[in-house]
């Protein structure tokens, strides 16, 4: 019999010195000139387990997207390509999906140069696009819905490295 992995719960939370655990406290959200951010953090897995089951905690209104990606900051450049963990996107010329595209390019670089390693570098899940319901007039009634990321199972091993990453903005339905 396959011997039994560790089963837990991942908590993350966002810790920079002097700012509160949250990352909306540097983001700003005006309608009228809108701007887009991200916000990434890494760590290294505190032990052998299988993720099963990931949650994200978002406020729907303000996040596009989360990615949980089974590498290192540095492996995706992401002090080079964005500064900081807080960068805000609008400002230097870029949206959520040119940072995607970015991201994704370095992601696949990462994959190219990981020949024999135990963990590929990927994306290992994001959230669900499909989390508002619609409730009376669709033009000005959508709620947001916790709408969990079915994400394949993910088996990672002490040690290893993993990033996060939450790309913010306004979002129409959120505006209403």
């Amino acid at each position: 019999a396959k011997p039994r992995r560790m089963v837990g719960k991942l908590l993350t939370g966002i810790s920079t010195g002097t700012f509160k655990p949250h990352d909306d406290y540097l983001l700003h959200f005006d309608a009228a000139r809108p701007s887009e951010y991200l916000y990434w953090q890494e760590g290294r897995w505190p032990a052998n387990v299988s993720l099963v089951h990931l949650y994200w905690h978002t406020h729907h209104a303000y996040v596009d997207d989360l990615w949980a990606v089974s590498a290192g900051a540095a492996s995706l450049q992401l002090r080079r390509l964005f500064g900081g963990m807080f960068s805000n996107l609008t400002a230097k010329g870029l949206d959520v999906h040119s940072a995607q595209r970015l991201i994704l390019a370095q992601l696949s670089r990462a994959q190219s140069e990981c020949v024999a390693c135990a963990s590929p570098p990927l994306l290992r899940c994001s959230l669900d696009p499909d989390r508002w319901e619609v409730e009376g007039d669709a033009a000005r009634s959508h709620y947001s819905r916790y709408r969990a990321p079915h994400c394949p199972v993910w088996d990672v091993v002490e040690g290893e490295p993993f990033t996060l990453l939450a790309f913010h903005k306004l979002q129409p339905q959120g505006a209403l």
